[in-house]
């Protein structure tokens, strides 16, 4: 019985490790890890000699610091699916892309959190590579404004007021009340768009819908980079993107299911 004590306590210790590196969006020190956790700096030292031993965590050899390894990602994107969207979504993502040579990048909710599950991009002219497992707030992507748009007003109401906006050097600012004008703009045209202020890129996105109408995915692209956007390029890019979600929203619920906006 001891024993088993002692193998909760330990897994318990893991999990706690990796949702700190988790929340917390950086690489960490040891040093960092302890204090956060409280926990003895021998015990964590084992625990995450053990994660990487299973590429749940990974050690950054140039600084010493630890943060979530491609495993984790992987797990995570294993979760339990009400609907197999992967498999379909990048059936129809590689098709548009080896056809018309844009990149595009499908984003899935966690909390309320976007998480990029999916990126398929040309080996030619890639404006902006993003990786995989990479995150931003729901807020400030065009996958992430498309899900928030479609939230019931209440849920939608109390993610406004509960929202810490932060202030990104890559993001514009936002509060509740410029958000809730853009998202009932989202909601209507059926398309949400979003600018990196760092590299003057901006991306428009779509959403894709469950079988119950709801939506935890959003499918983007990249439509400028430093001056090269211009009307006809972002109405080419953007009905790309509209088009491709409603394939793959049509192939998961079946033609009679898709809810257009």
């Amino acid at each position: 019985m001891e024993q088993k004590g002692k193998r909760i306590q330990a897994v318990e210790k893991a999990i706690q490790l990796m949702d700190v590196l988790w929340k917390e969006r950086r690489e960490l020190y040891l040093t960092e890890l302890t204090k956060i956790t409280q926990f003895p700096k021998s015990s964590i030292h084992i625990t995450l000699a053990t994660l990487m031993d299973a590429a749940l965590v990974i050690q950054n050899q140039n600084n010493g610091k630890y943060y979530l390894g491609h495993h984790a990602y992987e797990l995570g994107c294993a979760a339990s699916e009400p609907w197999d969207v992967l498999p379909v979504a990048e059936h129809h993502m590689n098709r548009v892309v080896e056809q018309y040579g844009i990149s595009l990048y499908l984003g899935k909710r966690c909390g309320d959190d976007i998480i990029l599950v999916k990126n398929v991009e040309p080996y030619n002219d890639v404006l902006i590579s993003a990786p995989r497992g990479g995150r931003l707030p729901l807020y400030g992507c065009a996958q992430g404004k498309c899900i928030l748009a479609q939230l019931p007003d209440a849920e939608l109401e109390h993610y406004l007021k509960n929202c810490q906006f932060k202030s990104y050097t890559m993001l514009p600012p936002y509060n509740p009340d410029e958000l809730r004008k853009e998202l009932l703009i989202v909601r209507r045209q059926g398309y949400a768009t979003s600018q990196m202020l760092r590299t003057g890129a901006r991306a428009v996105g779509a959403p894709i819908f469950a079988r119950d109408g709801s939506c935890a995915y959003g499918l983007a692209t990249v439509c400028l980079a430093k001056g090269r956007l211009n009307i006809e390029n972002f109405t080419r890019l953007r009905d790309f993107v509209i088009q491709t979600a409603h394939d793959i929203t049509t192939e998961l619920q079946g033609p009679a299911s898709w809810r257009g906006i």
